[in-house]
């Protein structure tokens, strides 16, 4: 019988099919990972899509056709209001930079504060970060924009949701890779304050 460095052939073909075996199951095992990751992402990006739409469509123009009340023109001049506060708010989550000063950072933590408590904010995934951690990321935020679609309703708050791109750019993103965040939000009227923020998902 042959011997290949002390090892029978049958031996060493027997290990050889062993490794095939190990490989071709963790390849397995990868690739359903990988599958389910893919489901999950296209079910959440349907998800997301659907609310967005559903906001959408319910344009002032609408809104203002379809009511028969004399709250019509409260309810739009709300919307103005939460729409407004939602820009004043993400304009400052979202002024994130390696290089920003103590002073930068203190005076973005502050105003974001007039818009919701600590505890809103940390659902943003964007609030909460020290200067420290932030500076140590490499990252910077560039050309946010953003979009806000709120429904009107009677009574002390309003829903929408908040849709906001970027890109990020960092020592190994030079060119910036481009990403759109979406959030679903809710504005108290009476404190005039966000008393909900909840990360829907992410489209790249």
């Amino acid at each position: 019988m042959r011997k290949i460095d002390g090892l029978s052939f049958t031996a060493a073909a027997g290990l050889l099919s062993l490794a095939l075996f190990g490989l071709a199951f963790s390849f397995t095992k990868k690739q359903e990972y990988i599958n389910d990751q893919t489901a999950y992402l296209n079910s959440q990006t349907a998800s997301i899509q659907k609310k967005t739409e559903k906001v959408r469509s319910q344009t002032e123009a609408q809104l203002l056709a379809e009511a028969n009340n004399t709250n019509t023109a409260s309810l739009v001049q709300d919307e103005g209001v939460a729409r407004d506060k939602a820009k004043a708010l993400f304009s400052q989550l979202y002024n994130v930079d390696y290089e920003m000063s103590e002073a930068k950072y203190e005076s973005r933590n502050k105003i974001a504060l007039q818009y919701a408590d600590k505890n809103v904010l940390a659902r943003t995934g964007m609030y909460g970060q020290s200067l420290s951690d932030i500076q140590k990321s490499q990252m910077k935020i560039l050309q946010p924009a953003y979009k806000f679609y709120f429904a009107p309703e009677k009574g002390s708050t309003i829903t929408g949701l908040a849709e906001v791109s970027y890109q990020i750019k960092s020592l190994f993103q030079k060119n910036g890779a481009f990403h759109v965040m979406y959030y679903s939000v809710t504005f108290d009227m009476n404190t005039k304050k966000f008393t909900e923020i909840k990360q829907l998902g992410q489209l790249e």
